[in-house]
C-alpha cells in the first residue's frame, strides 16, 4: 500500500467515525435513517488495513458491501428525493419535513446547509470509495485476484440487502415505516396502490411495495453499476494475467 493510500484510509476512518460518533451523542434520532447505518458500514470498511494479508477475506466481503451500500444509498436517495419533490414541491421543504418528523431538527435549515449535508451523506461516500480504489489499487487487486465478477457483486448486494432488511424491521418495530420516515407521497402506500387495482391491503405494511421497489432501484441498480460501470478490480487482475500469458507464448 502506498503512503497516500494508507493516509487516505486513515483520514476516511477518522472522518466517518467522528461524524457518526458526534451524531450518536448529539442527535441519535438520525440513526432511524438507513443512511446513518450505511455510514457506520463505511467506518467498518475504513478501519480495515487492506495491506494486511490476513485481512483479505474481510476486505472481500466488507468492501463489496460498502460499495453496493454507497451506490444503493445514492440511487435510493435520488429516487426518494423525486417523490419528496412531488409531494412538497421543493427539495429543501421535503428535507426539512423529514427532519421535523424524525425530531432531528428544531427549525428549518437553510438551503445551503441542506445541500451540503445531503451531498456528504448520500453522494460523497461514492466519490470516496472511487478514490480509495485508485489509491489502494495494488492491495485490492491482491484481494480480488481470481474472483468472479458476478459472484463478488452478488456478495456485496446480499450483504447490503441484509443490512437494509434489518433496518426495515427496526423501523417497523418503532411503529413507523419508510413512507413516514422519508415523507413520501400517499400514492406510494400499499393501500393506495392496491386500492387502484381493486385489491384489499388489510394487514399489509403501508411501505411494503415502496420498500421493495427501493430495493430493486437501489440495491439492484448498485449491483449493476458495480458489475458494469465500475470495473471490478479482479477483472484488472485477470487482465494482467492474460496479457502476461500472451507475451510468454
Amino acid at each position: 500500500m502506498s503512503a497516500a493510500g494508507y493516509w487516505f484510509e486513515r483520514f476516511c476512518f477518522l472522518m466517518y467515525s467522528a461524524h457518526v460518533l458526534y451524531s450518536a451523542l448529539t442527535n441519535p434520532n438520525l440513526f432511524g435513517h438507513l443512511t446513518y447505518w450505511s455510514l457506520c458500514l463505511q467506518v467498518v470498511y475504513f478501519s480495515i488495513d487492506k495491506s494486511s494479508p490476513t485481512a483479505a477475506t474481510t476486505v472481500y466481503f466488507v468492501q463489496g458491501t460498502a460499495i453496493i451500500g454507497a451506490l444503493a444509498v445514492m440511487l435510493g436517495y435520488t429516487t426518494m428525493a423525486l417523490g419528496g419533490i412531488y409531494r412538497f414541491g421543493s427539495y429543501v421543504t421535503w428535507e426539512n419535513a423529514i427532519g421535523h418528523n424524525a425530531g432531528t431538527i428544531a427549525a428549518d435549515r437553510a438551503p445551503y446547509i441542506v445541500y451540503a449535508q445531503k451531498f456528504y451523506e448520500h453522494y460523497w461516500p461514492v466519490a470516496v470509495l472511487l478514490v480509495d480504489k485508485a489509491l489502494n489499487h495494488a492491495a485490492l487487486v491482491r484481494v480480488y485476484a481470481g474472483a468472479k465478477p458476478g459472484y463478488a457483486a452478488a456478495v456485496g448486494m446480499g450483504g447490503y440487502l441484509l443490512i437494509g432488511s434489518i433496518w426495515e424491521q427496526y423501523a417497523h418495530a418503532k411503529g413507523t415505516s419508510g413512507i413516514a420516515v422519508y415523507q413520501q407521497p400517499v400514492e406510494f402506500t400499499t393501500a393506495y396502490v392496491f386500492g387502484k387495482l381493486g385489491l384489499d391491503a388489510s394487514g399489509l405494511p403501508e411501505d411494503l411495495l415502496y420498500n421493495n421497489a427501493l430495493k430493486v432501484v437501489g440495491i439492484g441498480g448498485a449491483a449493476l453499476c458495480y458489475y458494469l460501470i465500475l470495473p471490478p478490480l479482479f477483472l484488472m487482475a485477470d487482465g494482467k494475467k492474460k496479457s502476461t500469458a500472451k507475451k510468454t507464448k
